[in-house]
């Protein structure tokens, strides 16, 4: 499957998605603003953009340092003279790109064998992995920078480690749940429906723990765990402040300085 999607970047152009994620995700990662194509998550396009940091592609100025501006003009400029600026890198940039998403893909991979294997045995993983890299939608989904194939990765993940956690409730796995549920935020922002989840869970065990036959302070103090870390990672990533609190003065360039 690896073989297939990395065959096929050559001969298949980016998508619409595409031309404003990438960009996105290196200013994301140069800048620490996030104004830029807000209507997704940050971290898929930040991870694919990490080979940029080696590139070095040249670095587009804003195209208005006016902060009520309209925003769309603004996204689609910044886009615009990324890919015009940067016309010699192009088949560079977008291949580097799309390897880290084949990455993903492959993570998806192995997530989806140990869950089979821990739920039906082995012979099982091994079929729902075939079924998995023949998938005709997985194919043509694999290679691209944008987030659903990593919203499933993280959705399935958040399950595999969420069983793991029931069958032993200890302080070390429910952080990792946190983790995992934090990483599942920043990942696409529909994995807001984890959140019931979690809560459904911390509300039945507090209320049944004499029948679980756990202890509810360690349970309240289990849930406080993943709430924190959960909604900390995301706190945390958001803090810088904005394009649009630049009080309209500008960077001139992604790195500030230039």
């Amino acid at each position: 499957m690896s073989i297939q999607l990395f065959a096929v970047i050559a001969r298949k152009n980016i998508t619409n998605d595409e031309i404003v994620h990438i960009p996105a995700g290196y200013y994301h990662l140069v800048a620490g603003e996030f104004q830029f194509n807000n209507e997704h998550p940050p971290l898929v396009k930040m991870w694919a953009a990490l080979p940029l940091l080696f590139i070095q592609p040249k670095e587009s100025v804003k195209t208005s340092n006016d902060p009520a501006s309209d925003y769309r003009a603004v996204t689609w400029g910044f886009h615009q003279n990324f890919w015009a600026d940067n016309k010699e890198q192009f088949v560079t940039i977008t291949f580097w790109t799309r390897a880290m998403m084949i990455v993903l893909t492959c993570i998806l991979g192995v997530v989806i064998f140990s869950f089979a294997r821990d739920l039906f045995g082995r012979r099982v993983a091994v079929l729902a992995v075939a079924l998995f890299v023949l998938e005709p939608t997985v194919l043509a989904h694999g290679r691209i920078v944008h987030t659903d194939l990593p919203a499933l990765l993280v959705y399935l993940l958040f399950f595999f480690v969420l069983r793991r956690y029931l069958q032993a409730r200890t302080t070390k796995r429910a952080l990792l749940l946190g983790l995992v549920s934090g990483i599942a935020l920043m990942t696409k922002f529909s994995m807001i429906v984890l959140l019931p989840v979690l809560m459904a869970l911390a509300v039945v065990g507090v209320v049944f723990a004499g029948r679980l036959g756990d202890e509810r302070k360690r349970i309240v103090l289990h849930a406080a765990l993943v709430f924190l870390v959960d909604l900390g990672r995301v706190v945390l990533r958001f803090q810088q402040p904005g394009l649009q609190q630049n009080d309209g003065k500008g960077a001139g360039s992604l790195c500030g300085s230039g």
